[in-house]
């Protein structure tokens, strides 16, 4: 009994995730650095220790457990409205913000991923740079 509800609780918690999956799903992950967002918000839903690599095509987005209730999904550069330098306690990192229609993602990513930031924030589709990176 348990069981059917944990997994019920996580099919509703991933609704968000599996809109965005339906619209910018994605077959297969595209090279790039792999890095570890420790939060994000998808709407209303928290995921913790999320993978998210960071690529030409865009932002791939890939949990680790249970592929089938969130499957991958890639997100294109344009869709990024915000990124925000953000220091902290344990050397800071990047807030970003995706938004599509009424939906949105808010995630941060480490400071390790600056430099990937930088190249791929500058090589946007609109060639538009969103936020300061450095």
């Amino acid at each position: 009994m348990w069981l059917i509800l944990w997994f019920g609780i996580n099919y509703l918690i991933g609704k968000s995730w599996r809109s965005f999956a339906a619209r910018f799903a994605a077959a297969t992950r595209p090279a790039g650095n792999v890095y570890v967002s420790s939060n994000a918000w998808f709407y209303n839903a928290m995921f913790r220790n999320l993978k998210i690599t960071l690529s030409d095509a865009g932002l791939y987005f890939h949990g680790s457990l249970f592929r089938f209730l969130r499957p991958p999904f890639l997100i294109p550069w344009d869709r990024v409205s915000t990124i925000e330098k953000k220091s902290g306690f344990v050397g800071g990192g990047y807030k970003l913000r995706i938004e599509d229609n009424f939906e949105k993602i808010d995630f941060y990513l480490p400071a390790t991923a600056e430099k990937d930031l930088s190249r791929y924030n500058r090589a946007r589709p609109d060639n538009s740079a969103v936020g300061q990176i450095s």
